[in-house]
């Protein structure tokens, strides 16, 4: 996923009324320049475990808790304490159920 321009603290919806069930197991993240807090929602409930720290250095973070999602659920990424932060790529990995 690549988010393109110049990111505020906000929420991106990236996938709604899902037609499969899953989990989702890591996310990793980078942009071109400037920092923020990325955490990844199902619905409104963030993934269990730590978000991501996005930099221009890649962060990668493994998530075993509160990750399961159902048909017809929301997947949305929520930056905060951004500053700055451009260009950002988000790779999520799931095991479909």
């Amino acid at each position: 996923i690549l988010l393109y321009g110049t990111l505020s603290n906000t929420q991106y919806k990236i996938a709604t009324d899902l037609s499969f069930g899953g989990t989702l197991t890591q996310v990793s993240a980078i942009s071109t320049s400037g920092t923020g807090t990325l955490a990844v929602l199902i619905n409104s409930t963030p993934l269990g475990g730590t978000a991501n720290s996005v930099s221009s250095v890649q962060s990668t973070q493994n998530h075993s808790t509160s990750n399961t999602f159902v048909a017809t659920d929301s997947i949305s990424l929520s930056f905060t304490a951004t500053a700055s932060l451009n260009n950002v790529t988000v790779k999520i990995l799931y095991n479909r159920t």
